[in-house]
């Protein structure tokens, strides 16, 4: 139920052993009132707030109708979006060009980032928060499944690679030098490896069964 409206690079530390600390909640707002006033309520804040260069459009009106969840993921996106193209979306040359530039949310993301983050971080960057994902678990999830399907690939590829150096081999092609039989079973135990991540993979039982 907290929203902290102000995600961006440097509010973000990975600790020596991976965990992960938000820092700087000095504008986040309670989306219920507080019986104990800790964390401002979303409805007493109405003035924009938030860091320009990473900024959700709503955040430009100050009105708290617009706040909800889908304010952070917006935000998550505007991290997302540097860790791919190596600057925040919202760069310009002056504050009204930054403005202008929020207000459209039409994010520039490099052709070689991968095809599946920036789907992620296009959607989680939606101009209007319908469209974007519903929740932070929901941007967590989508992220979770890229890892595993890319992962995935990865095994493919490698279980594919395995699997030509045997057949070369075996047609007398190769200049690899290993056996045989070693080279058949690292490109089966690479294929398994596969469906033990992705169970209906196509890819992988079409290659098992070569």
């Amino acid at each position: 139920g907290i929203v902290h409206r102000d995600l961006k690079p440097s509010n973000v530390m990975v600790g020596e052993f991976g965990q992960v600390y938000v820092l700087d909640w000095g504008i986040a707002v309670s989306l219920e009132r507080d019986p104990e006033r800790r964390i401002p309520y979303v409805g007493d804040s109405t003035l924009p707030v938030g860091t320009p260069f990473y900024m959700a459009p709503e955040l430009l009106s100050g009105d708290p109708e617009d706040i909800d969840p889908r304010t952070d993921v917006y935000l998550l996106g505007s991290i997302l979006c540097e860790l791919l193209s190596g600057n925040p979306p919202h760069v310009a040359g002056s504050m009204r060009e930054i403005t202008r530039k929020v207000s459209r949310s039409r994010p520039s993301l490099p052709d070689k980032a991968p095809a599946g983050l920036r789907e992620i971080c296009l959607k989680a960057m939606q101009l209007h928060p319908e469209y974007r994902y519903a929740t932070v678990e929901e941007f967590q999830r989508a992220l979770r499944l890229f890892q595993r399907s890319r992962a995935t690939q990865l095994l493919l590829d490698d279980a594919n690679e395995r699997l030509g150096t045997f057949l070369e081999i075996l047609a007398g092609d190769s200049t690899d030098g290993a056996e045989p039989a070693a080279r058949f079973r690292e490109a089966c135990f690479s294929f398994r490896q596969v469906l033990l991540l992705s169970p209906d993979s196509e890819a992988a039982k079409d290659g098992l069964q070569t």
